[in-house]
């Protein structure tokens, strides 16, 4: 598979994020229109990160519902604030 070795997750891993970007470049180029799907995942504890679909773009909303009550989220804009916030102390 495009000389990767399946045993090697972190390669693949890789690969299949090129080929998402890739995906996302062409149809961008290729003028498509855009659409606005919906979707819902279920927040496990401790965890920060989640796979996004190999059709994904943009995130335009984020709601975060526990028990029928609404969370706020914040918007963070910058990748230096993102990291300052995820510093772990020991």
């Amino acid at each position: 598979m495009c000389g990767v070795a399946l045993s090697s997750t972190t390669s693949v891993s890789f690969l299949k994020q090129d080929v998402n970007q890739a995906v996302r470049l062409f149809k961008n180029a290729a003028r498509r229109y855009w659409t606005r799907q919906e979707k819902v995942t279920n927040m496990v504890a401790n965890q920060q990160y989640y796979q996004m679909p190999a059709d994904f773009v943009r995130v335009t909303e984020v709601r975060v519902n526990s028990n029928g009550l609404n969370f706020p989220t914040i918007l963070i804009n910058s990748e230096h604030l993102w990291n300052k916030l995820n510093i772990i102390r020991l």
